[in-house]
């Protein structure tokens, strides 16, 4: 995951014994713009995720499944940042950015937008109670399958327009 650098206000703090939450709704309160990255060692490996804040609200998010080369973004992502950051297991980096370094990420990752930025209050419904590993296993699972299906060679020669040749 490319990430832009800024002040790096915290370091590898664990999620779960630092109260994740609370420094979710510290940043919303405080205007915070930048990003909180979070890795865990999830259902398959490591995976890693990030929040993009500007002015306090999350605006964007980004998840990666590091050892089958997936990600995705923008909603699906902050329902998988945040099932990550329940784990036992989840550590954060929070990075300070400027509102143009934030402007920035999103202009060159349009896909990582979230169509209505997330306050205080639409945070709230996200948080997991717990980690979940029958999301995180149907939620990879489903990522596999699109992957597979998007790289098969009937897609491809679909793409090229030639799957109607034995025809």
């Amino acid at each position: 995951m490319n990430l832009p650098s800024g002040s790096l206000l915290r370091q590898a703090v664990n999620a779960k014994q630092a109260d994740y939450k609370r420094e979710v709704f510290l940043q919303a309160n405080e205007g915070f713009s930048g990003y909180l990255v979070a890795t865990v060692e999830g259902v398959e490996g490591i995976e890693e995720g990030a929040l993009f804040y500007r002015d306090g609200k999350i605006v964007a998010s980004v998840y990666e499944y590091l050892k089958h080369g997936v990600s995705v973004s923008s909603e699906e992502a902050a329902r998988c940042c945040f099932n990550a950051l329940a784990s036992d297991y989840a550590v954060y980096d929070l990075v300070k950015l400027s509102n143009q370094q934030v402007d920035l990420v999103l202009a060159l990752n349009e896909g990582y937008r979230l169509k209505a930025a997330l306050e205080k209050n639409g945070v709230q419904r996200l948080f997991a109670k717990e980690f979940s590993t029958a999301f995180a296993e149907r939620f990879l699972a489903s990522i596999l399958l699109q992957k597979r299906f998007s790289e098969s060679k009937y897609h491809l020669l679909k793409k090229l327009g030639l799957h109607k040749l034995g025809n």
